[in-house]
């Protein structure tokens, strides 16, 4: 198999699949496990049709190598967020912000990210609504 750097640098390689195919591969190469996706019949077909060009969509593409999704480490989503890198790594550790730790023990998180709300313990409905004077 071509490693996947080779592939993205060939400006014609996903010109010359056909339209199916290049949706597939695009996918595989962004990370999707495309055998939850489709039915097994369609995988198998697709992987025997990318085997040909050198991918095999029946091994899971290393993303972090490909080139065409971004990771951002904690320094750098602390400083976009403008909080602290502790901050961050809380959030990663309580699920908000969706990261994974690489081989080394440093999070990665995919860019663009987004960042869940929090759940709160109180229901903050049951406060009252303080009612703003009629001239504003």
């Amino acid at each position: 198999m071509k490693p996947i750097q080779q592939l993205i640098e060939q400006k014609d390689f996903l010109d010359s699949l056909s339209s199916a195919s290049r949706r597939y591969a695009t996918a595989w190469m962004a990370g999707q496990d495309l055998s939850l996706f489709v039915p097994r019949s369609t995988f198998a077909r697709q992987a025997k049709i990318l085997l040909q060009h050198g991918i095999d969509i029946t091994k899971p593409c290393d993303v972090t190598k490909s080139g065409l999704v971004r990771f951002l480490t904690v320094s750098e989503v602390a400083e976009y967020l403008k909080i602290s890198e502790r901050r961050v790594r809380d959030l990663l550790h309580r699920g908000r912000i969706p990261g994974f730790k690489d081989k080394g023990g440093s999070w990665c998180i995919r860019a663009p990210f987004t960042i869940k709300p929090g759940i709160r313990d109180r229901d903050l409905n049951s406060f009252p609504v303080l009612s703003l004077p009629s001239a504003y």
